[in-house]
């Protein structure tokens, strides 16, 4: 019998399934898609897209990424799907490519329609300081990026600021500053760190975006915390600042951004090993100077707390309280509990929340009588990660890891007898890295036989090789991505036992411009394993420095030691 479309004898299209009787067959079941579904489309699930970059710099970016779309995402062959992006201008115009590394993501698998999945991106920011936007897009190679298809984009401002480098002061803690740079005469620098609040140093100007003020802490410290004391100037605090912090004064990382603060300067952050602290200031005040009293910074991380009642940080059950550690000390909402009563905690930056305690203990009956726990990365929209509204003990939650910054907890119960009380709060958290990426001298290719990969996957029985005979000069480079302290290496060559490096030598870098060789054998005759003292680094090249006539040069999986 000749064949037809079911379309081409006026048969309705109406549902994702039909039935058809074939002859001489049973009943089957033709699927043949959803119709509703266009062939693209990308939801955006979360993000961490910098706000505030330095120009020409590259960061390490997480998107979670979902296929709402009919094609699947394959993530190899001729035309595999990546994540990339293009920039903008303020006003709208796209950035030329020349100004910036077009740098795709590969996806981890094939995502049919539904599937997700979380990519580290490598953002090139423009080299060129300014205001943009960058639009982050789905592409099929070598066939239409998502947006051609009217599939909307992800868009996100982006501040690139000129770098400013400056050669490193010899000594203990110092400052400098853009205005009144001066180490004597009324409201000097000295003034901000000789740990007396009435004297101080001040910017003698009234306040306005792009001033600055940069800490030399001297040598390396682990930093969580920086506070800038005005009490006795109590109307110079910053209006609005982006704080960064930098080991070496290249390479900086913003930890703390307010564009409309209304207090003296105190932020919070996740512990990095720091040398340099620079503060510049993005608000303006047409009365009142810029001043610094004293300086305080700190080692230990904090959190911010705010609430809906009783949100003080003096007086009796006070916010500070249900952070200092003492147990018998408690933030109280000081009136009856009552739906919509809120507590909030501000982690600072956004990190990986896996859940949250509440200590009540002693205070047993003040316990919330009904909530829902809420995260945010912006403050804007949230999303609700646990609820009971029929309470009866302390908050003891956990859930699925989320990148937030922001945790509130709202009240759902109600009690005429009992206040609410929060004595201690713990927040569970699992940091994640940001993934290593590797490269090398020979064999410098990410799929096929021995490839880069293969030395990342974890698995002892796979390796990257070099496909050619060890010779002086062949090196092997990992970037972790950020810069944090290394101590040590281990190159795995277990499965290999042969093709260990026969000299070497290890250099480290936080800019993969200034070199610091930290360990070498010429005649080495095991596998590589090293441990020196704790440096900085973002780069860690392996350089070999032997000869083999007869063997390769392999890595089965590496080890970098903090």
């Amino acid at each position: 019998k000749e064949s037809a479309w079911f379309r081409e004898q006026s048969v309705p299209l109406t549902g994702s399934e039909l039935r058809a009787t074939l002859p001489k067959r049973s009943i089957s079941c033709l699927k043949i898609g959803r119709l509703d579904v266009p062939a693209y489309g990308v939801e955006y699930l979360a993000h961490n897209t910098p706000t505030v970059a330095v120009a020409g710099e590259t960061k390490a970016v997480q998107i979670t990424v979902r296929n709402t779309g009919s094609r699947t995402w394959v993530a190899g062959g001729q035309n595999p799907f990546h994540l990339g992006y293009h920039w903008y201008t303020a006003e709208g115009q796209e950035v030329s490519a020349s100004l910036w590394a077009d740098n795709r993501t590969e996806l981890p698998r094939n995502l049919a329609y539904g599937d997700s999945a979380t990519l580290t991106c490598n953002l090139s920011i423009p080299r060129v300081a300014g205001n943009y936007e960058v639009r982050w897009d789905m592409v099929e190679e070598l066939r239409t990026w998502f947006a051609w298809q009217g599939v909307p984009t992800l868009n996100v401002r982006v501040t690139a600021n000129p770098e400013v480098v400056e050669p490193p002061p010899v000594g203990s803690l110092s400052v400098s500053a853009s205005h009144n740079n001066q180490q004597q005469g009324a409201d000097n620098l000295q003034q901000a760190i000789d740990n007396d609040p009435s004297t101080r140093w001040s910017s003698r100007l009234t306040q306005r975006p792009g001033m600055w003020f940069r800490i030399d802490l001297g040598s390396l410290r682990t930093v969580s915390q920086l506070r800038l004391n005005n009490d006795a100037s109590p109307r110079d605090y910053p209006r609005g600042y982006i704080v960064k912090v930098s080991p070496d004064g290249q390479s900086w990382q913003t930890v703390a951004i307010n564009p409309n603060n209304d207090r003296p300067l105190e932020v919070s952050f996740s512990p990095r090993l720091t040398r340099y602290i620079h503060i510049e200031q993005t608000g303006q005040s047409d009365y009142y100077w810029w001043s610094i009293h004293r300086i305080d910074v700190a080692g230990e991380a904090t959190l911010s707390l705010s609430a809906s009642h009783n949100n003080r940080h003096t007086g009796s059950d006070n916010l500070s309280q249900a952070l200092d550690g003492q147990p018998s000390t408690r933030w109280s909402s000081q009136t009856p509990q009552q739906p919509g009563m809120w507590f909030e905690i501000d982690l600072n930056e956004p990190r990986q929340v896996s859940g949250l305690v509440l200590d009540t203990a002693a205070s047993p009956n003040d316990h919330p009588r009904g909530y829902r726990v809420l995260l945010s990365t912006e403050h804007s929209s949230w999303a609700e990660v646990a609820r009971n509204d029929q309470n009866t003990q302390p908050v003891n939650v956990s859930f699925t890891p989320r990148t937030a910054r922001y945790i509130r907890i709202e009240q759902t119960g109600r009690s005429d007898s009992w206040w609410w009380s929060i004595h201690e709060l713990t927040v569970k958290s699992t940091e994640v890295r940001p993934p290593m990426s590797v490269r090398a001298s020979h064999n410098n290719v990410m799929s096929g036989i021995d490839n880069l990969s293969q030395a990342l996957d974890g698995q002892p029985a796979t390796r990257w090789s070099s496909q050619a005979r060890q010779q002086p000069g062949m090196w092997f480079e990992i970037d972790l991505n950020e810069v944090r302290p290394v101590s040590g290496l281990v190159l795995d060559t277990a499965a290999s036992p042969n093709d260990h490096p026969r000299g070497y030598k290890v250099r480290l870098s936080t800019d993969r411009a200034n070199w610091t060789e930290v360990a070498r054998s010429d005649q080495n005759s095991r596998q590589l394993d090293v441990s020196f003292t704790p440096r900085p680094a973002r780069y860690i090249v392996i350089e070999q420095t032997g000869r083999s006539d007869a063997w390769w040069w392999s890595i089965h999986g590496i080890t970098v030691r903090e």
